[in-house]
């Protein structure tokens, strides 16, 4: 059961270590950023896709 325990915990550093693992703000918010920009072009993507809306038609305005 230790043992278990011990692989599940190094499991667990090895993912929380890895990548790009920073404190500083600047980066992470230039994280958040690029993630929030992602959302939002999978938001475009589903609304042209299912209810043929473009985003960028001038008209629709």
């Amino acid at each position: 059961m230790a043992r278990k325990f011990a692989w599940m915990l190094v499991a667990a550093m090895v993912v929380l270590v890895s990548g790009c693992f920073t404190l500083n703000a600047r980066h992470n918010r230039n994280h958040l950023k690029a993630t929030s920009n992602d959302f939002t072009r999978l938001h475009a993507d589903v609304d042209r896709h299912f209810w043929n809306y473009d985003w960028e038609d001038p008209h629709d305005y």
